[in-house]
């Protein structure tokens, strides 16, 4: 029930940040913290010493090893996206904040 409870919280953040950032009410500093703290709940998931899901019992859940590696691949692919995304959503607030960028994205 952890799991579920999880995936709907970070899906109601995502959808109320989607709507409040149509509504110009947040911007690219909402996004640069909601992606810090994804990028932090990702590593804590699967690659600190205190998790029960590492990235080795990922690949090993599956009898294929072609599966394994497509599963940890896409654990990657998905980390590296949470990445860039942070890493342009705090460019953008860099920007805003210097004053290079004045309309709102």
């Amino acid at each position: 029930m952890g799991f579920l409870a999880d995936i709907v919280t970070i899906y109601m953040v995502i959808g109320v940040g989607l709507t409040l950032s149509r509504r110009d009410v947040v911007g690219p500093r909402f996004w640069a913290m909601i992606g810090a703290g994804g990028l932090a709940l990702g590593w804590l998931s699967h690659s600190s010493p205190f998790t029960d899901q590492p990235v080795s019992a990922i690949f090993h859940a599956y009898h294929s090893t072609t599966a394994g590696i497509l599963a940890v691949g896409c654990l990657v692919l998905r980390m590296v996206t949470v990445l860039l995304a942070t890493l342009q959503a705090l460019m953008l607030w860099s920007h805003r904040a210097t004053g290079h960028l004045t309309s709102r994205l």
